[in-house]
């Protein structure tokens, strides 16, 4: 495992979508690939329980479909519910031109 830093904020991964068990803990989740610049995130998800929320995700078939050599998962625990939100939105809103797994068409809540 490793340390992913994107915008101040620390994700440990990479694991493996359909390979590795991901834990059943409050988190926020980076749903990422490699790409030849380097990670691409396709998606970012936030949830009490990150396993329940990837394994019944809408939009696994686009990670799927869009993971140029497989669908990497970088997680940081987080409890506060609040927080976890704000973490998502930050990145998702910073970095909306280049996600392809999300619907920007409700606004998101700083």
């Amino acid at each position: 495992m490793k340390n992913l830093n994107i915008d101040g904020f620390l994700f440990k991964g990479p694991h493996r979508l359909d390979v590795d068990m991901l834990p059943a803990v409050p988190a926020v989740a980076l749903i990422a690939t490699e790409s030849g610049e380097g990670i691409q995130i396709l998606s970012i998800v936030q949830s009490e329980n990150i396993q329940k929320e990837i394994a019944e995700s809408k939009w696994r078939e686009c990670w799927k479909k869009n993971g140029w050599n497989g669908v990497d998962i970088y997680i940081q625990a987080n409890a506060d519910g609040s927080n976890r939100e704000m973490i998502r939105n930050r990145i998702r809103d910073k970095r909306r031109e280049s996600i392809k797994c999300e619907d920007f068409s409700a606004p998101s809540i700083v």
